[in-house]
């Protein structure tokens, strides 16, 4: 990753995510290498405090995990993001978030 050559650590949620999701649409399918990317991002994102990174990885995990479990557990976490975050500079991922919850599967990219 090129934040190992470089030391700067505050995108490194992101570049997981996009990492999963490039690998879920290299591959045609939900392999473990990728979703577990976005698993790993949603924990960067929530360990750094960063809960838009979070949000924006969590609702890439939940439509990617195939595991009704995780899915679950991350919708819930999906809800308690939505409520912690202002929405006036967000709005296009708080709108991914909520299509997401309300069974509206969308593209998060």
């Amino acid at each position: 990753m090129a934040s190992d050559r470089t030391g700067e650590r505050w995108f490194d949620a992101e570049l997981h995510r996009l990492k999963g999701k490039a690998g879920i649409r290299r591959e045609g399918a939900r392999t473990k290498a990728a979703i577990k990317d976005l698993a790993i991002a949603v924990d960067v994102a929530h360990k750094q405090g960063s809960k838009m990174f979070e949000l924006r990885s969590a609702v890439s995990f939940a439509e990617a995990t195939t595991d009704v479990k995780q899915q679950a557990d991350t919708m819930k976490r999906i809800e308690a993001l939505l409520k912690e975050i202002d929405a006036e500079d967000t709005e296009y991922d708080i709108g991914l978030a909520r299509a997401f919850l309300a069974g509206g599967t969308q593209n998060s990219d």
